[in-house]
């Protein structure tokens, strides 16, 4: 695989590059630019991501439709994993996208925007991916939800087995890195190899299926809050569709991937929310 080069080659130069500007940070006079690490975790910037458009063509539309939400939730929990920023709740969202009245599998960016200042976010993760003949391509962004301003952008490429595989040098993990070191988050060698050995599953099929089954649940979840409102007997029906339609896609997740711990809580969560006989 060529990403700009070899890919040990880039993640040398991430780290490197990295350095450089933790060293810069340090030696600053500037006693206004503070480096992200040293801000108290609840004063750091809240970030949300929004569905990734899916480029692709033909039979690859539907193929990896599930990593329209996986691939930037991946890239997410990463960032998550080194303490970087602040997530937003889970209710927090639904709640904001039920009183926007649209499901966010269908957000743009701009409707993406008017979702962060709702739920209080000041950065945007979105971007965009193509599969085509057993190659894929990630452009991601992070946007300044009060100016719409782009701050840090990653463009990846490679094959589309390398996605989650080598778990140290795929491609989910390259836009990761990237994407903060733009942001100037300067990280440790511990905090890119943490990056690099955190890993979700290494099967796609696995994935596309767990992440479909979390839009599914998320529809869910918002028309839960709109039946509430309103005491809508329809949506009672549209919900038990949707969680059922979710309960296949992480058990489908689960055959092709029985140690995928992520699909494992997403089943056993939904599984509590329903009555016993379903």
């Amino acid at each position: 695989m060529q990403v700009l080069g070899n890919q040990e080659d880039i993640l040398r130069r991430i780290i490197a590059v990295s350095s450089i500007i933790f060293f810069l940070i340090s030696c600053s006079t500037d006693s206004q630019f503070v480096p992200l690490r040293k801000i108290p975790m609840e004063r750091r910037k809240a970030i949300l991501f929004v569905d990734f458009k899916n480029s692709s063509a033909g039979k690859s539309i539907k193929d990896y439709d599930g990593l329209a939400r996986g691939i930037p939730d991946m890239v997410l929990t990463d960032f998550i994993n080194v303490g970087m920023f602040r997530t937003i709740a889970e209710e927090d969202r639904a709640r904001a996208l039920s009183e926007l009245a649209f499901q966010r599998s269908g957000l743009t960016e701009n409707n993406g925007l008017s979702l962060g200042k709702l739920v209080g976010a000041e950065l945007l993760l979105t971007g965009s991916f193509t599969e085509f003949a057993g190659s894929m391509s990630i452009n991601a962004r992070v946007i300044n939800v009060e100016t719409a301003e782009s701050i840090a952008a990653a463009r990846i490429s490679g094959a589309t087995n390398e996605l989650l595989v080598p778990a140290d040098k795929s491609l989910i993990k390259l836009a990761s890195t990237n994407l903060l070191v733009n942001l100037d988050a300067a990280l440790t060698e511990g905090e890119i190899e943490k990056i690099k050995k955190s890993s979700e599953t290494k099967s796609i099929e696995a994935a596309v299926d767990n992440y479909r089954g979390e839009i599914l649940l998320e529809k869910a979840q918002v028309l839960k809050i709109q039946e509430e409102k309103n005491h809508d007997k329809i949506k009672k029906e549209e919900i038990k569709k949707l969680e059922e339609e979710a309960r296949e896609k992480f058990k489908s997740a689960l055959d092709e991937d029985p140690s995928y711990s992520r699909a494992k809580n997403n089943l056993r969560r939904l599984m509590s929310l329903l009555p016993p006989s379903v």
